[in-house]
């Protein structure tokens, strides 16, 4: 089974921690390297992310992390504006509209 990682700030990660997610990473130095380097590993099915630590990875870089399929990256905006690119990162993940319907 894969596992889920998540990168991001402390404040960000405290609760996955206590949703019992192992796999966290504190957003700290180089945001780039330490995404790539996560997201080599094939044990990970979805990489979580902060939207304050993904606008850290320069403009450049961001299609590459966007764009990977296996593991997935999910980027979570704090203020909940991010649900549109959430919806289109599930349809990348799993071939269907999971959200299909609801209203933001």
């Amino acid at each position: 089974m894969k596992r889920i990682a998540v990168l991001g700030t402390e404040e960000f990660a405290v609760g996955f921690r206590l949703a019992g997610i192992r796999d966290v990473h504190l957003a700290e130095g180089n945001v780039l390297s330490q995404a790539r380097s996560i997201m080599q590993d094939r044990e990970l099915g979805i990489v979580v992310m902060d939207e304050a630590s993904f606008s850290r990875v320069p403009e450049d870089f961001r299609p590459e992390l966007e764009n990977s399929i296996d593991p997935v990256l999910v980027v979570l905006s704090a203020a909940g504006a991010g649900q549109e690119s959430l919806r289109k990162q599930i349809i990348k993940a799993v071939g269907v509209d999971l959200m299909k319907g609801e209203t933001a």
